[in-house]
C-alpha cells in the first residue's frame, strides 16, 4: 500500500457532517482532495470526491467500516 501513497504529494480532507445513531453507529460525511506524480508512469494526476463512512458499533467497538462515494 505505501507504494501507491508514496505516490500522493498533496492530500486535503474537510469534514462536511456528522450524524449519530446512539450507540449503533456514526456517519461520517467529507471531502478529499489528492494529487501526485504515479510511480511508474511519472504522471500527473488529481481527483476530488465526497465521502460517505459508516461506522457500525457493536459492545463500544467498531465492528463495521462502509464506505461510499457520495455526488
Amino acid at each position: 500500500m505505501t507504494y501507491y501513497l508514496a505516490s500522493r504529494d498533496k492530500y486535503k480532507a474537510e469534514l462536511i457532517d456528522i450524524v449519530s445513531f446512539g450507540k449503533s453507529g456514526v456517519a461520517l460525511r467529507y471531502k478529499q482532495e489528492a494529487s501526485g506524480v504515479h510511480p511508474d508512469s511519472g504522471k500527473y494526476n488529481s481527483y476530488s470526491n465526497q465521502r460517505l463512512e459508516v461506522l457500525e458499533l457493536e459492545d463500544g467497538k467498531v465492528a463495521v467500516i462502509r464506505i461510499y462515494n457520495v455526488e
